[in-house]
């Protein structure tokens, strides 16, 4: 068993892995980033687990928490066969789903802001075509299509 800390870096991480014994396994647990780590260095290892984050924190939850502490617990985990694992999907199934999460938010985004421009309409009593504003085409031409006229001022 080896400790240490190493930069999360892409080609760091190759030349930790190919200057390892092989075959070498490994853990780390799951997060946001970790699927690009999992990715760079399951080529190099004969066994890479990804830890269950949840199940981790209901194993390991005492008051001393720190990444070393975590570490040597996952590192003991697996060497005892306990490491809670969780599913790896493959990376274009990570890509697709990051791509939708992404197209999500964009349409979300949309939303809210043809609902805050609807808003504005309404507060300043200014005329719109309602469907043109939630239509799809809403801008395309560089045109506000749904509004008419003047947006009427304060007290004027």
């Amino acid at each position: 068993m080896e400790e240490g800390t190493i930069p999360a870096q892409r080609n760091v991480l190759r030349a930790w892995a190919a200057a390892r014994r092989q075959p070498w396994r490994g853990a780390l647990e799951a997060t946001l980033f970790s699927g690009w780590i999992y990715d760079t260095l399951k080529a190099y290892s004969g066994g890479l687990e990804m830890a269950h984050p949840a199940k981790m924190k209901a194993i390991s939850s005492g008051k001393k928490k720190s990444d070393t502490i975590d570490a040597r617990t996952i590192a003991d985990l697996l060497r005892c066969n306990l490491l809670p694992a969780c599913y790896v999907a493959p990376a274009r199934i990570r890509e697709l789903r990051r791509l939708l999460r992404y197209r999500s938010l964009v349409v979300s985004e949309a939303v809210r802001m043809k609902n805050k421009m609807a808003g504005l309409l309404m507060e300043t009593g200014a005329e719109y075509v309602k469907e043109k504003l939630h239509g799809k085409n809403l801008g395309t031409d560089g045109k506000f299509p749904a509004f008419r006229g003047r947006v009427p001022m304060a007290g004027g």
